[in-house]
């Protein structure tokens, strides 16, 4: 029971870790000082993952059909998975490369994000999810800072990385 309440406050304090400034400021809160680069990546990153459960889709259970976070590509991924989406015509991966999971998976919220090194233009940020089950599951994201903070790659606990994936995918479809 403690375990779970734990989960449910973390994830009340992540869901108003990404409230806009201006909400924060009427609520009372000090947004004088500006964020720190890993803080502010961090922040990007946490609200893709609470869109990727649902939570921030009033309504909807579990992980949303469409979710956010490849709209907040770096330039260059977003190029190279466009190419191969041009090539096959949709979405080339059967799981979400985000979560490391399927739709029909479940991970719960708040995942557990730690910086492991950041700069104002890079971040790498490796973030933990727990499914039922007890199951976790790791990755890396590698963060630039484009007109905000994109995710340049996804490095999965295998040891692959979601730009080299898609760069064996075109090759294997050129051939």
């Amino acid at each position: 029971m403690q375990s779970s309440v734990r989960w449910i406050v973390t994830g009340i304090a992540a869901a108003c870790a990404v409230l806009p400034s201006g909400l924060s400021a009427q609520a009372g809160y000090d947004v004088t000082e500006a964020p720190t680069p890993d803080d502010s990546a961090r922040r990007v990153v946490n609200k893709l993952y609470l869109d990727l459960s649902g939570i921030l889709r009033p309504g909807h259970k579990g992980q949303p059909d469409n979710p956010l976070w490849p709209q907040h590509l770096s330039r260059r991924t977003e190029a190279l998975l466009n190419r191969l989406e041009a090539r096959e015509g949709s979405r080339v991966f059967d799981y979400d490369w985000l979560c490391q999971c399927t739709k029909d998976e479940k991970f719960r919220v708040p995942v557990r994000i730690m910086v492991e090194d950041s700069t104002d233009k890079k971040a790498r940020l490796r973030v933990g999810m727990r499914f039922p089950g007890g199951d976790v599951r790791h990755v890396t994201l590698t963060m630039v800072y484009e007109d905000g903070w994109k995710i340049d790659d996804i490095r999965n606990e295998r040891v692959r990385d979601f730009r080299t994936e898609i760069d064996h995918a075109i090759t294997r479809l050129s051939r």
